[in-house]
């Protein structure tokens, strides 16, 4: 399973809508909310949305790094527990459990 590819970017819309725009303009999410109400959390929510390729990309090089292997969600031998971890972060974000 895929997800629209990055970079993802913000478009706001005045105070109350936020859209967040895959590569190709591609539509992934508009979040609304008040910039005016103080409990609005659309603006942070909207930036780690837009973030989330670059951060999937990153955590899937890191688990790489830190296990001397190809990336793969499969548990290898002598991984840590905290790359078990983000290789369990990392196929939920694809779509798994």
């Amino acid at each position: 399973m895929g997800h629209t590819p990055g970079p993802w970017k913000l478009e706001h819309w005045g105070d109350c809508e936020i859209d967040v725009y895959g590569g190709e303009d591609t539509l992934v999410c508009t979040l609304r909310g008040g910039s005016t109400h103080p409990d609005d959390d659309s603006e942070p929510d909207a930036a780690i949305i837009a973030a989330a390729p670059d951060m999937l990309a990153a955590l899937k090089a890191a688990v790489s790094e830190l296990s001397g292997w190809d990336f793969s969600t499969t548990p290898d031998p002598g991984d840590t527990e905290f790359v078990l971890k983000c290789k369990r972060i990392v196929a939920k974000a694809q779509g798994g459990k």
